[in-house]
């Protein structure tokens, strides 16, 4: 049993090993970063910030496969305020 200990220590220890150094050579940034998510400085809207700006209902927004949209979660949807001040000044 001691031996079968040893082994899985040596294992897990190789492991955060490897894992430590593959994440110090990790850049700061990804090269490319999708266009759809929050940036730094980005604010997340909900479904009445948007519907507002653009002037249609929330049903409507909800509706609509908007390309600045963001799943947060299993339920959770928010909108990149950058992204909808892009898509408002490209759609005019």
């Amino acid at each position: 049993m001691s031996d079968r200990r040893e082994q899985l220590a040596f294992a897990v220890e190789t492991l955060c090993v490897a894992l430590a150094s593959y994440i110090r050579d990790l850049p700061e940034t990804l090269p490319h970063e999708p266009d759809n998510g929050p940036r730094h400085g980005d604010r997340l809207l909900t479904h009445e910030e948007v519907a507002n700006q653009m002037g249609l209902t929330v049903d409507e927004v909800k509706r609509r496969p908007l390309p600045f949209r963001v799943k947060l979660g299993h339920r959770t949807v928010r909108y990149s305020a950058k992204g909808l001040e892009k898509f408002l000044t490209s759609s005019r």
